[in-house]
């Protein structure tokens, strides 16, 4: 197995100055907590009879959209016509709105790619696994990316995968070190990659809040890149590329989130 070092973070950014969430946020932060209930409690069920990955796609699309409409959260999309699979979609991850917008804005044909760990979270957990989520194996090791291929081969014909390709939120909106599973994901499905980077999650939960605000997320989508001729030995060579590529469309964004306002 390679080991090449994954790329470094970039220059660290100052925490954004946000103004404390008021009783409107909670209340409104409150409602949306309250449909997600819901989805899950529908989704549950539904799972076994229908499928879980044709549930995901029936459900995903609005939860998010609906999320979005009652925390108060509008999203900007540049370049909205390269979001079509099936593809790989690597997501900059910045706080705990991504995870409404991205079904939001992405095919309803799309599985989301985890930590294992993660599907052992009650509600968000559960309900990610009842939609046909591909889990992470904490080990890294050679049995452990054979049990990712299985399961990437297991996806039906047409489906799409979005991951965080940073392992983790970054809450400033500067980039962390790109983990090497996302690109196994990626030489498993060979599907093309689509970047995503985004401005303004940052400003709705920062780092230790609990209630997300309203306000305005742009993201900014990069063309189709071909897996065509990756190699397991070339992994450190496409990570720090579509590092480079996610890193311009951060700056696209952020660019676009300026003229906005």
């Amino acid at each position: 197995m390679s080991t090449e070092p994954t790329a470094p973070a970039s220059p660290p950014a100052a925490t954004p100055a946000v103004p404390p969430a008021g009783p409107v946020a909670a209340i409104r932060f409150g409602l949306a907590w309250a449909w997600s209930l819901i989805i899950g409690v529908v989704a549950l069920p539904l799972a076994p009879l229908l499928g879980p990955r044709r549930v995901w796609a029936l459900l995903a699309h609005r939860w998010g959209r609906l999320g979005l409409k009652l925390v108060g959260v509008d999203v900007t999309v540049l370049n909205p016509e390269r979001l079509k699979g099936p593809a790989l979609f690597l997501v900059q991850h910045i706080s705990f709105v991504d995870v409404l917008y991205v079904p939001a804005i992405l095919p309803p044909e799309t599985t989301f790619v985890v930590k294992d760990e993660l599907g052992k979270i009650p509600l968000w957990g559960w309900a990610i696994r009842a939609g046909g989520a591909v889990l992470l194996p904490r080990d890294r090791g050679e049995l452990a990316i054979a049990q990712l291929n299985a399961a990437v081969a297991n996806l039906p014909p047409g489906q799409s995968l979005v991951i965080f390709p940073e392992g983790t939120r970054g809450y400033t909106g500067a980039l962390l070190p790109f983990k090497r599973g996302a690109f196994h994901v990626a030489l498993a499905a060979r599907l093309p990659v689509v970047v995503v980077g985004a401005a303004g999650p940052e400003r709705l939960m920062p780092k230790g809040g609990w209630i997300l605000r309203p306000g305005r997320v742009t993201v900014a989508v990069s063309e189709p890149i071909s897996t065509e001729g990756w190699t397991k030995e070339t992994l450190g060579e496409h990570l720090l590329a579509c590092r480079g590529v996610m890193e311009a469309q951060r700056r696209r964004a952020e660019e676009a989130a300026g003229r906005v306002g």
